[in-house]
């Protein structure tokens, strides 16, 4: 009867809660596009987002300008700003939009020093699936040991983003799996740039950092996301 419908419905949504299990996070590497003086705005055209899905795409960039980036957005989605910055002209900020359907699309860039000499940025691509678009935790650091603790209340998802002025030098990364590093010429400084991310960090308190071959001056940011 009724009575017996009600209580199997009441059951079956017990079961359904028990027994259900959160995705689990999961990011992909879309690669790195960079400019030499770049214009304001600047388009970083098709970059690779991933597969559609339940997807947010963070955009990690690393820059060298005396004003900072207002506004970015990625296949035409405004993005948010997930933490940013500063070490004088040096700069390194991580940003994220959901984008849904789309694989591939342009990045563009605003606010930051337009086709100016001495200007150079680095822009790294990645797909977060079945993440929430608030990180679990985030950090900047500019001083010399470069390391952040993140909070991850369960193992999520993590990404890095590093930029230095000074020649020669390359980086290595603990915690984070090195995702691209690289440089860019600017009136014979080498601008350094390095970015990292790690699917199923631990939970808890973990610390990411990056030791660079050669020191300088520096930018370092990071964040994490989970369910």
């Amino acid at each position: 009867g009724a009575g017996g419908s009600l209580v199997h419905g009441q059951v079956r949504a017990l079961l359904m809660r028990f027994l259900y299990v959160d995705p689990v996070p999961s990011r992909g590497y879309g690669g790195t596009q960079s400019a030499d003086s770049p214009a304001n705005p600047v388009t970083f055209s098709a970059m690779s987002f991933g597969a559609a899905g339940h997807r947010h795409v963070v955009v990690a960039i690393s820059y060298l300008s005396t004003s900072a980036i207002s506004a970015v957005t990625i296949g035409g989605v405004s993005a948010s700003q997930v933490v940013a910055v500063a070490n004088g002209s040096i700069r390194s900020e991580l940003w994220i939009a959901f984008v849904a359907s789309e694989t591939s699309g342009n990045v563009v860039v605003s606010g930051h020093d337009g086709a100016a000499s001495a200007r150079a940025m680095a822009v790294s691509i990645y797909s977060l699936y079945d993440i929430k678009p608030t990180p679990t935790g985030s950090g900047s650091d500019t001083t010399s040991t470069y390391d952040i603790s993140l909070t991850e209340s369960a193992a999520g998802v993590a990404i890095g983003c590093f930029g230095s002025l000074v020649n020669g030098a390359t980086s290595t990364w603990t915690n984070l799996t090195e995702d691209v590093d690289g440089s860019i010429v600017i009136l014979g400084t080498d601008f350094h740039y390095t970015m990292a991310s790690a699917d199923q960090l631990a939970a808890g308190t973990p610390t990411v950092s990056v030791t660079p071959s050669v020191a300088g001056t520096a930018a370092f940011v990071a964040a994490a996301w989970g369910t």
